[in-house]
C-alpha cells in the first residue's frame, strides 16, 4: 500500500499538465455557469394593476 502511494506521489505530478488561462477567460466561464444554474422566472417584474 506504502509502495503504490509513493508511486502516486512521486509520478503523478510528471502525468498532470497544468492549462493556462486568460483572466478573460475564467471571468466569461464563470458568468457562463452562473448564468446556467439561475432559475429565470418567466413573470415581468413590472405588473399593471
Amino acid at each position: 500500500m506504502k509502495k503504490i502511494l509513493l508511486l502516486n506521489i512521486i509520478f503523478l505530478p510528471l502525468f498532470s499538465s497544468a492549462q493556462q488561462f486568460s483572466d478573460n477567460q475564467i471571468k466569461a466561464a464563470f458568468i457562463y455557469n452562473f448564468a446556467q444554474n439561475i432559475e429565470w422566472s418567466t413573470m415581468s417584474i413590472y405588473v399593471n394593476d
